[in-house]
């Protein structure tokens, strides 16, 4: 996760790791983003001893309103892609999404802040 850090550096203004542990088949890594249009991210992943992924990416406004979350907590059993979903503006709005990645996601943000029609 650390690499897209510098492959997506022209979005990012800093960026503080909060946690990240690699030993023994255990991988947890957690960072906030601070991008250049003031957004933040929080991205989290684990990767437990039996290689069970978990991830939870939540892109905020610098007062914490949600602007789009993507986890794979098991809840929300009526969406098609379950696990895997998004919360789209508020935490009610949940809808499909595929299995996400840091990569995929600082993507994601990238094409929105290139658009500068976007109203996030």
């Amino acid at each position: 996760m650390k690499q897209a850090l510098t492959v997506f550096a022209d979005i990012i203004n800093e960026y503080d790791v909060l946690i990240d542990v690699n030993e023994g088949g255990f991988y947890h890594f957690y960072v906030r983003i601070l991008f250049t249009d003031g957004t933040i991210l929080y991205a989290r992943e684990y990767i437990n001893m039996k290689q069970v992924r978990k991830y939870a990416f939540q892109w905020q406004q610098a007062d914490t309103a949600l602007l789009m979350r993507w986890d794979n907590s098991p809840h929300h059993e009526h969406i098609a892609t379950y696990p895997y979903h998004q919360h789209s503006g508020t935490e009610e709005n949940v809808q499909p999404s595929a299995a996400m990645t840091l990569e995929a996601v600082l993507s994601f943000i990238q094409a929105q802040l290139a658009d500068e029609t976007t109203n996030y």
